[in-house]
Protein backbone atom coordinates (compact mmCIF):
# COMPACT_ATOMS: atom_id res chain seq x y z
CA UNK A 1 0.00 0.00 0.00
CA UNK A 2 2.74 2.42 0.99
CA UNK A 3 4.65 1.63 -2.22
CA UNK A 4 1.59 2.46 -4.33
CA UNK A 5 1.21 5.80 -2.59
CA UNK A 6 4.86 6.65 -3.26
CA UNK A 7 4.41 5.66 -6.91
CA UNK A 8 1.33 7.87 -7.25
CA UNK A 9 3.14 10.81 -5.65
CA UNK A 10 6.04 10.36 -8.08
CA UNK A 11 3.66 10.29 -11.03
CA UNK A 12 2.02 13.47 -9.78
CA UNK A 13 5.40 15.14 -9.32
CA UNK A 14 6.54 14.27 -12.84
CA UNK A 15 3.25 15.60 -14.22
CA UNK A 16 4.13 19.10 -13.03
CA UNK A 17 7.94 18.76 -13.14
CA UNK A 18 8.63 16.30 -15.95
CA UNK A 19 12.04 14.79 -16.57
CA UNK A 20 13.11 15.65 -20.08
CA UNK A 21 15.42 13.89 -22.50
CA UNK A 22 18.92 15.32 -22.25
CA UNK A 23 19.16 15.43 -26.05
CA UNK A 24 15.78 16.48 -27.46
CA UNK A 25 14.25 18.03 -24.29
CA UNK A 26 10.98 16.12 -24.79
CA UNK A 27 9.29 14.89 -21.57
CA UNK A 28 10.16 11.30 -20.72
CA UNK A 29 7.36 8.81 -20.29
CA UNK A 30 7.07 6.66 -17.17
CA UNK A 31 8.08 3.67 -19.29
CA UNK A 32 11.21 5.45 -20.53
CA UNK A 33 12.24 6.43 -17.00
CA UNK A 34 11.79 2.87 -15.77
CA UNK A 35 13.68 1.38 -18.73
CA UNK A 36 16.67 3.53 -17.91
CA UNK A 37 16.97 1.98 -14.45
CA UNK A 38 17.75 -1.37 -16.03
CA UNK A 39 20.71 0.02 -17.95
CA UNK A 40 24.39 -0.03 -16.99
CA UNK A 41 24.21 3.53 -15.66
CA UNK A 42 21.36 5.60 -14.24
CA UNK A 43 22.12 8.37 -16.75
CA UNK A 44 20.03 6.44 -19.28
CA UNK A 45 16.96 7.45 -17.32
CA UNK A 46 17.48 10.81 -19.05
CA UNK A 47 17.27 9.56 -22.65
CA UNK A 48 14.06 8.95 -24.61
CA UNK A 49 13.59 5.87 -26.79
CA UNK A 50 14.00 7.85 -30.02
CA UNK A 51 17.33 9.43 -29.07
CA UNK A 52 18.56 6.19 -27.52
CA UNK A 53 18.55 4.60 -30.97
CA UNK A 54 20.86 7.23 -32.45
CA UNK A 55 22.99 8.97 -29.81
CA UNK A 56 25.97 6.59 -29.59
CA UNK A 57 29.02 7.12 -31.73
CA UNK A 58 30.28 4.18 -33.76
CA UNK A 59 33.38 2.38 -32.51
CA UNK A 60 36.53 3.65 -34.23
CA UNK A 61 38.59 0.89 -35.81
CA UNK A 62 41.02 3.00 -37.85
CA UNK A 63 42.01 6.50 -36.72
CA UNK A 64 43.39 7.40 -40.12
CA UNK A 65 40.05 6.89 -41.88
CA UNK A 66 38.32 9.92 -40.37
CA UNK A 67 40.87 11.52 -38.05
CA UNK A 68 43.86 11.61 -40.39
CA UNK A 69 45.26 14.98 -39.15
CA UNK A 70 45.96 13.51 -35.69
CA UNK A 71 46.57 9.88 -36.65
CA UNK A 72 50.33 10.33 -36.50
CA UNK A 73 50.21 11.82 -33.00
CA UNK A 74 47.83 9.63 -31.04
CA UNK A 75 47.44 5.98 -30.08
CA UNK A 76 43.63 5.90 -29.93
CA UNK A 77 40.53 8.09 -29.72
CA UNK A 78 37.26 7.54 -27.86
CA UNK A 79 34.10 9.46 -28.72
CA UNK A 80 30.82 9.02 -26.89
CA UNK A 81 28.11 10.83 -28.84
CA UNK A 82 26.98 11.42 -32.41
CA UNK A 83 26.96 15.24 -32.74
CA UNK A 84 23.71 15.76 -34.70
CA UNK A 85 21.92 14.14 -31.75
CA UNK A 86 23.99 15.67 -28.94
CA UNK A 87 24.58 19.21 -30.24
CA UNK A 88 21.73 20.89 -28.31
CA UNK A 89 22.83 19.37 -25.02
CA UNK A 90 26.49 20.22 -25.66
CA UNK A 91 25.63 23.79 -26.66
CA UNK A 92 23.79 24.28 -23.36
CA UNK A 93 26.78 22.89 -21.52
CA UNK A 94 29.26 25.13 -23.35
CA UNK A 95 27.39 28.40 -23.48
CA UNK A 96 24.42 28.30 -21.09
CA UNK A 97 26.37 27.50 -17.91
CA UNK A 98 24.57 24.16 -17.53
CA UNK A 99 27.34 22.28 -15.75
CA UNK A 100 24.98 19.55 -14.58
CA UNK A 101 24.17 18.65 -18.18
CA UNK A 102 27.88 18.55 -18.94
CA UNK A 103 28.50 16.17 -16.05
CA UNK A 104 25.86 13.78 -17.38
CA UNK A 105 27.39 13.88 -20.86
CA UNK A 106 30.81 13.28 -19.32
CA UNK A 107 29.54 10.20 -17.51
CA UNK A 108 28.37 8.85 -20.86
CA UNK A 109 31.91 9.30 -22.12
CA UNK A 110 33.18 7.46 -19.04
CA UNK A 111 30.96 4.51 -19.92
CA UNK A 112 32.60 4.30 -23.33
CA UNK A 113 36.08 4.66 -21.83
CA UNK A 114 35.50 1.68 -19.57
CA UNK A 115 35.82 -0.52 -22.65
CA UNK A 116 39.25 0.89 -23.48
CA UNK A 117 42.06 -1.13 -21.91
CA UNK A 118 44.47 1.82 -22.09
CA UNK A 119 42.39 4.05 -19.81
CA UNK A 120 43.61 2.14 -16.78
CA UNK A 121 47.28 2.86 -17.64
CA UNK A 122 46.88 6.61 -18.22
CA UNK A 123 49.22 8.78 -16.13
CA UNK A 124 47.61 12.20 -16.63
CA UNK A 125 44.39 13.65 -17.99
CA UNK A 126 44.89 16.96 -19.79
CA UNK A 127 41.93 19.13 -20.88
CA UNK A 128 42.21 21.34 -23.96
CA UNK A 129 42.59 24.82 -22.43
CA UNK A 130 40.59 27.97 -23.12
CA UNK A 131 42.17 31.39 -23.39
CA UNK A 132 41.75 33.18 -20.06
CA UNK A 133 39.42 35.79 -21.62
CA UNK A 134 37.05 33.12 -22.95
CA UNK A 135 37.17 31.23 -19.67
CA UNK A 136 36.27 34.42 -17.81
CA UNK A 137 33.36 35.15 -20.18
CA UNK A 138 31.90 31.63 -19.92
CA UNK A 139 32.75 31.12 -16.26
CA UNK A 140 34.56 27.81 -16.72
CA UNK A 141 36.33 25.62 -19.24
CA UNK A 142 33.98 22.85 -20.32
CA UNK A 143 36.93 20.53 -20.95
CA UNK A 144 37.97 20.95 -17.31
CA UNK A 145 34.55 19.65 -16.25
CA UNK A 146 34.83 16.62 -18.53
CA UNK A 147 38.37 15.90 -17.32
CA UNK A 148 37.33 16.12 -13.66
CA UNK A 149 34.49 13.63 -14.14
CA UNK A 150 36.77 11.17 -15.94
CA UNK A 151 39.55 11.67 -13.39
CA UNK A 152 37.18 10.92 -10.54
CA UNK A 153 35.74 7.81 -12.23
CA UNK A 154 39.12 6.28 -13.09
CA UNK A 155 41.14 7.80 -10.23
CA UNK A 156 43.55 9.63 -12.53
CA UNK A 157 45.34 12.93 -11.95
CA UNK A 158 44.07 15.90 -13.96
CA UNK A 159 46.68 18.50 -14.95
CA UNK A 160 45.08 21.78 -16.07
CA UNK A 161 47.82 24.41 -16.05
CA UNK A 162 50.70 22.88 -17.97
CA UNK A 163 49.13 22.90 -21.42
CA UNK A 164 48.02 26.52 -21.83
CA UNK A 165 46.40 28.65 -24.52
CA UNK A 166 48.60 31.67 -25.17
CA UNK A 167 46.81 33.09 -28.23
CA UNK A 168 43.10 33.87 -28.34
CA UNK A 169 42.03 32.65 -31.77
CA UNK A 170 38.91 33.95 -33.45
CA UNK A 171 35.75 31.84 -33.45
CA UNK A 172 36.16 28.66 -35.48
CA UNK A 173 32.45 28.09 -36.02
CA UNK A 174 32.17 29.33 -39.62
CA UNK A 175 35.80 28.95 -40.63
CA UNK A 176 36.94 26.64 -43.39
CA UNK A 177 39.15 23.65 -42.58
CA UNK A 178 42.25 25.47 -43.86
CA UNK A 179 41.45 28.63 -41.87
CA UNK A 180 40.92 26.60 -38.71
CA UNK A 181 44.42 25.18 -38.91
CA UNK A 182 45.83 28.69 -39.40
CA UNK A 183 43.79 30.09 -36.51
CA UNK A 184 45.21 27.70 -33.92
CA UNK A 185 48.80 27.53 -35.13
CA UNK A 186 50.97 28.64 -32.21
CA UNK A 187 47.94 29.05 -29.92
CA UNK A 188 49.10 26.51 -27.31
CA UNK A 189 52.18 26.09 -25.17
CA UNK A 190 53.45 23.54 -22.66
CA UNK A 191 55.03 25.28 -19.68
CA UNK A 192 56.97 22.30 -18.33
CA UNK A 193 57.52 19.64 -21.02
CA UNK A 194 59.43 17.39 -18.59
CA UNK A 195 56.19 16.76 -16.66
CA UNK A 196 54.78 14.89 -19.65
CA UNK A 197 57.96 13.06 -20.60
CA UNK A 198 57.57 9.25 -20.73
CA UNK A 199 53.91 9.57 -19.69
CA UNK A 200 50.64 8.32 -21.10
CA UNK A 201 48.36 11.32 -21.57
CA UNK A 202 44.62 11.45 -22.13
CA UNK A 203 43.79 14.69 -23.97
CA UNK A 204 40.20 15.89 -23.47
CA UNK A 205 38.10 17.96 -25.89
CA UNK A 206 34.36 18.50 -26.09
CA UNK A 207 33.68 18.30 -29.84
CA UNK A 208 36.03 17.28 -32.65
CA UNK A 209 35.27 18.41 -36.20
CA UNK A 210 38.32 19.19 -38.35
CA UNK A 211 40.85 18.04 -35.70
CA UNK A 212 42.63 21.42 -35.96
CA UNK A 213 42.64 22.14 -32.22
CA UNK A 214 43.54 18.59 -31.27
CA UNK A 215 46.34 18.50 -33.82
CA UNK A 216 47.96 21.66 -32.47
CA UNK A 217 47.62 20.46 -28.88
CA UNK A 218 49.18 17.11 -29.79
CA UNK A 219 51.99 18.86 -31.65
CA UNK A 220 53.03 20.91 -28.63
CA UNK A 221 52.46 18.04 -26.19
CA UNK A 222 54.88 15.94 -28.20
CA UNK A 223 57.42 18.78 -28.53
CA UNK A 224 60.62 17.53 -26.94
CA UNK A 225 58.76 15.00 -24.80
CA UNK A 226 58.58 11.28 -25.34
CA UNK A 227 54.99 10.39 -24.53
CA UNK A 228 51.89 8.54 -25.66
CA UNK A 229 48.73 10.54 -26.36
CA UNK A 230 45.17 9.27 -26.27
CA UNK A 231 42.11 11.41 -26.96
CA UNK A 232 38.58 11.39 -25.54
CA UNK A 233 35.79 13.69 -26.74
CA UNK A 234 32.13 14.05 -25.93
CA UNK A 235 31.09 14.17 -29.55
CA UNK A 236 31.97 14.31 -33.22
CA UNK A 237 30.08 14.71 -36.47
CA UNK A 238 32.83 12.95 -38.41
CA UNK A 239 31.76 9.55 -39.71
Amino acid sequence: MFGKIISLLKDLYYTFFPKTCIFCNEPLTKRERRAGKNEKSVIYERICYTCRKNYRYEDITNIGDNFAPIAGYIKDICIALWYPIAKTAIHKFKFKENIRKGEILSRMLCDRLEDKIWIYDIDYIVPVPLHYIDKFKIGYNQCDIIADVIGKRFKKKVIKNNLTRVVRSKSQHKSSRQDRYKNVRGAFKVKHPDVFNDKKILLIDDVVTTCSTLKECCRVLKGNSNNEIYVACLSSGIK
